[in-house]
Order: C-alpha cells, then sequence, then structure tokens
C-alpha cells in the first residue's frame, strides 16, 4: 500500500491488491468505517484507490496508517488461504476473463469521443466570431 495523497485528515492510498475485487472492498469500507476517529471512507475496487477522511484529534495519521496497512493485509490472507473442495456434483463457478460489454463499451464510447470531438470544435470556434460581431 502507498500513500498517493496526505493532508490534514484525509489519506488517499494506493492498493492494488483490492482492483477487481469490489466484495473485498465492501468489506474494508466496512472495517475501515469502524475505526475510532474515521469520519468517511470511499474504496474503490475499479481504481485500487482508498480515501479516508479522520478527525485528527481523534486518531493521529501515524496511528491510523499501521492499522490500514494491517486491515489490507488481512484481506490479502483472505485470497491466499485454499479454496473449499467442490463435492462430486457440485461445477465450479466459471471464471470471469476479459472485459465486461459494459467497460468495453464505456472504451468504445470514449475512444470514438476522442477522435471525433476536436474535429467538430474546431469548426465551431471561427463560427462563433460571427456571433461576437
Amino acid at each position: 500500500m502507498a500513500p498517493v495523497s496526505i493532508l490534514p485528515g484525509r489519506i488517499r492510498l494506493d492498493a492494488p491488491q483490492l482492483l477487481g475485487r469490489p466484495e473485498e472492498c465492501r468489506r474494508l469500507d466496512r472495517r475501515l468505517a469502524a475505526l475510532d476517529g474515521v469520519r468517511e471512507v470511499a474504496v474503490n475496487s475499479r481504481t485500487g484507490r482508498i480515501l479516508v477522511r479522520f478527525d485528527e484529534v481523534a486518531v493521529r495519521r501515524e496511528e491510523l496508517l499501521p492499522r490500514i496497512d494491517q486491515l489490507i493485509a488481512e484481506v490479502d490472507q483472505k485470497e491466499a488461504e485454499p479454496a473449499v473442495q467442490l463435492g462430486a456434483s457440485e461445477k465450479p463457478a466459471p471464471a470471469k476473463t476479459g472485459l465486461s460489454s459494459q467497460v468495453a463499451r464505456h472504451l468504445l464510447l470514449d475512444a470514438v469521443a476522442h477522435t471525433l470531438l476536436p474535429g467538430p470544435l474546431q469548426l465551431l470556434v471561427p463560427a462563433m466570431a460571427v456571433f461576437r460581431r
């Protein structure tokens, strides 16, 4: 875990081990929110970032950071535990691979927008001069 930004009463951390793990992020969010002095927590599984806003009077940053590290390490240990053995009649869940259709659609639309928008905007700028006269 690496601090991205540290401000008075606010810490943003980079935790790449949380990427693509929304259930673990929700669990970590609840556990961080329960810490003394913590006012607000946002754990994002898409970016792997954690934002913690806290009361500096109630808890010092030097005390809070090791506790956050410990909670993130517990999430990592949960992943390292061996999987439960499935019975003969049980089938494993299919593995998720590739991009979801929603993410792929967003990336495609974003690429198209960045490709097409500069052209029309450059055409509109000279046209706006007509309205200024």
